[in-house]
This record gives C-alpha cells, structure tokens and sequence, in this order.
C-alpha cells in the first residue's frame, strides 16, 4: 500500500484487509501480476486509481452503488471510477448514461444550461455515490479479459460486508449482463434495486427509459428526510 491507504475510511481498511488474507485473493492477485509483466494492464496498480471508489467514498457517506461489469479498455479514458472518463471524449457507456439522466432527471430540458461539462464523475462520488464493476482489472485493448478470475467474488463479498456492517436502505444501480449474483444476496425492501442492461453492451433500445434517477432519488429523500448529507443527489457534472 502506498501514502493513501491513509486516507481510506476505516471500514474499507477492514474489508480490504480481510480479502487480501483470503485464497481466492492470492490467486488473483498472482494472476494480475503475472499479467502486468507481459502487457499492459488497467487501472494502474497504485491503490489512488484501482481503489479509487473507497478514496472517494467514505462507508458513512454511501448512498448508492453503481455496479458495472468492466473497465474501460483505454488508458486515455478509464479513471478509477466505473463509467467514469478522463478523457475529453464521452465512451458509449457514459453517453448513454448521461443522456439518460438529461431525458429522466432533467426531463430532456434544461433550460439552455449545459450541465454536463466533465466527463469525470467524481462529483457523484462525493455525493456517496460507490461505482465500481464486478471485474477491477483488464488488459489494455480488451475488454472482460479479467472476467473469471476471482474480482467477481471481490464484488459479491463487498456486498456482503456493507450487509454484515447493517448498511441498508441503499440503492443498487445494477447495470451488468449479470445482475442476479447481487441481486441474490439483497433484499428488496430494504434497499432499492435498479437493474438494467449494461450501457455499452446492450443495443440502444435495450438501455435506459427505467427512470433509475428520479427513483434513486424518491428513495432517498423518503428515508433521509431530516439527514442532509444522505439526501438526494445532484446529478448534473460541472467542472
């Protein structure tokens, strides 16, 4: 670990530090090593960009989780942050996302104003928002290429440690051609699932038109009326 693993909240210390003593992590993490010394491989191992959901997301602050299926396959584009961008350039996945909001939360009118000025979602992150995919790792130029080898039950114990730590009344954005491995371990009365197809995977007319937006919100501002910090969220992106 480097100097950020200060800055990680507590919680996300624990959950890290007990997969890394697991089997199933060993493995992995032999797997992405041995993949490292002979291509090029995305994020980068420094834990600011693969862990990056956990530096930007405090446990106490989570709102929402935002369930991908893989990172993006160029380094010109991928961030730390599942359908994030750092590149000038919206990949499919995000413009599909971000159109969907404009037609949902800003029912496709906002008066002249442009609200989505970054590609980055750094500004959902600070509002509680986790976005992460099942798979954290893959080789540049290929997508799902870590699919198979153990981030997926990474993934699924993470859910079940938020669950362990009685962290409910959560939305699950899950957006991934295999949603029913979470799905299974929550329960829906006291969390809001949202599933869709993955954006980039599925044709244009199999994504979106869910109103997952204005639902995450009617959720949250029904059950944290009178908490500010864990109200609705602002899903406009202004640098």
């Amino acid at each position: 670990m480097n100097a950020h693993w200060d800055s990680v909240d507590a919680k996300w210390k624990l959950f890290i530090e007990e997969e890394f003593k697991k089997e199933y992590m060993v493995t992995l993490r032999e797997f992405v090593k041995a993949r490292r010394d002979n291509n090029t491989v995305l994020p980068e191992a420094q834990l600011s960009v693969l862990f990056r959901p956990f530096l930007e997301v405090p446990f106490y602050n989570l709102k929402v989780i935002i369930i991908g299926d893989s990172p993006y396959t160029s380094k010109d584009e991928i961030d730390g942050l599942a359908f994030s961008s750092k590149s000038s350039r919206k990949p499919v996945a995000l413009k599909r996302i971000l159109d969907e909001v404009h037609l949902d939360y800003f029912n496709g009118n906002t008066g002249g104003k442009e609200v989505f000025t970054t590609n980055s979602l750094s500004m959902w992150a600070k509002q509680g928002i986790l976005m992460i995919n099942s798979v954290w790792t893959t080789d540049e130029g290929k997508y799902g290429s870590h699919e198979n080898k153990g981030w997926e039950i990474f993934t699924e114990n993470l859910i079940k440690f938020i669950l362990r730590h009685n962290h409910t009344r959560l939305v699950y954005m899950i957006w991934s051609k295999n949603p029913k491995r979470y799905v299974d371990l929550l329960d829906a009365t006291k969390n809001l699932l949202l599933l869709d197809n993955h954006p980039a995977a599925a044709k244009p007319e199999e994504w979106g038109r869910k109103n997952h937006f204005t639902k995450c919100n009617a959720f949250l501002s029904k059950h944290y009326m009178n908490i500010p910090y864990k109200g609705a969220i602002g899903w406009h992106l202004i640098k």
